[in-house]
């Protein structure tokens, strides 16, 4: 397992100091046909018992391009390092932070696992966050009792099967001479990082695409597979 990995003091007192309120986190698959990487911007909310205090997030990326706190723009080579992000001065109450990553698509089943159909070339990806997965595909505090609620946004290529397990809306269509789709899904109720399953994405467009709220189905001529929904 890469990085640096949390013990339980360590969990034991980012509990006792912070309470997580939200994330938003926008993925671009649109490349996913091709690999490697993809983009990941995290913007998460999060309250703070001490002010002053220091703290960090997980995160398992290639590259991390910006780092946004409070308003204030971090040195990301500065603080990323063994996979977390030092957050240096939290103040008490309300913080905000943003983080635009590059992250990697694996083949092992952790984080967001793709895979090439060898009968018909195409790619098709699912989701695996437990346990401390999630950081593999944005930024999180990666621990079962630091819940919050989420919002998830992927950009797909134009043609692909966006499925969700939670109601989403009618996808949109970037314009551009590579069209993808935008499709967005958000959770009521609170959930750790690792329980969540966001909106993935198969390259093959079924007859009547589902919408609503049905687990993330990657389908391929010979198998199915269905990620768990989350809770």
């Amino acid at each position: 397992m890469p990085g640096t990995n949390l013990t339980r003091e360590e969990a034991q007192q980012r509990a006792k100091l912070l309470t997580v309120d939200s994330y938003e986190i926008d993925l671009d698959l649109s490349g996913a046909q091709e690999g490697g990487t993809y983009r990941s911007v995290t913007t998460v909310r999060f309250d703070v018992a001490e002010n002053g205090a220091d703290s960090f997030i997980d995160l398992v990326a290639p590259a991390v391009h910006e780092v946004t706190l409070n308003g204030d723009a971090l040195d990301a080579d500065e603080v990323f390092k063994d996979s977390r992000i030092a957050l240096s001065g939290l103040l008490e109450g309300r913080n905000v932070l943003r983080v635009v990553a590059d992250c990697a698509y694996t083949n092992t089943g952790e984080g967001l696992h793709r895979f090439v159909d060898p009968v018909d070339q195409q790619a098709y990806l699912y989701t695996q966050f437990e346990v401390p997965d999630a950081r593999r595909v944005f930024a999180s505090f990666e621990q079962p009792d630091l819940k919050a609620t989420f919002q998830f946004t992927v950009k797909a290529p134009e043609g692909w099967t966006v499925i969700s397990n939670s109601p989403t809306p009618e996808p949109g269509t970037t314009s551009g001479p590579s069209s993808r789709r935008r499709v967005s899904r958000r959770t009521s109720r609170r959930s750790s990082s690792a329980r969540t399953t966001p909106c993935t994405a198969s390259t093959r467009r079924t007859a009547s695409p589902s919408r609503s709220a049905s687990t993330a189905v990657p389908r391929s001529p010979s198998t199915s597979t269905r990620t768990r929904s989350s809770r």
